[in-house]
């Protein structure tokens, strides 16, 4: 790992890690704009290392709470309700 991937890994763990004690509830992810620290996992998973514990946790929580699943995938849409005759 270069320097500088250790250094932005240590960084996004440090924040990530700041994020996940401070958010406490799914709603908390829903509205959050995390696009610096998605970089930073894109650019370390490039790199060959990939993210921390700490960020992969936070990522997931992000999905979670966005609707998708842990491989990125969207949810299946919820079937239509059944309607009753009058």
């Amino acid at each position: 790992m270069t320097r500088e991937a250790e250094l932005i890994r240590a960084l996004a763990e440090d924040l990530a890690l700041e994020i996940l004690t401070s958010y406490t509830s799914a709603e908390d992810f829903e509205d959050a704009d995390f696009s610096s620290l998605g970089r930073a996992a894109v650019y370390l998973e490039e790199q060959g290392d990939g993210p921390g514990p700490a960020l992969q946790e936070l990522i997931a929580k992000i999905q979670s709470a966005a609707g998708a699943s842990a491989d990125g995938t969207p949810p299946p849409p919820e079937p239509p309700p059944i309607v009753g005759e009058p």
